[in-house]
């Protein structure tokens, strides 16, 4: 939840650390408009249900 702290001629918000975290981290993968695209168009499959469920690969079992 944010607080609005408003001034004379500007406001402010205060916002949980972790929802600012999040919000800078999506303003850096949303920078690159290729990236941008890409994340889209995954988000899309998913929708529509065009994805797969794999398992995680253990990188132990790697060496």
């Amino acid at each position: 939840m944010a607080v609005e702290i408003v001034a004379k001629h500007n406001r402010a918000y205060l916002v949980p650390a972790a929802e600012y975290e999040a919000l800078k981290e999506t303003a850096h993968l949303l920078r690159s408009p290729a990236n941008m695209r890409r994340l889209i168009a995954s988000y899309q499959h998913a929708l529509d249900g065009r994805h797969e469920i794999r398992e995680l690969i253990d990188v132990d079992d790697q060496a």
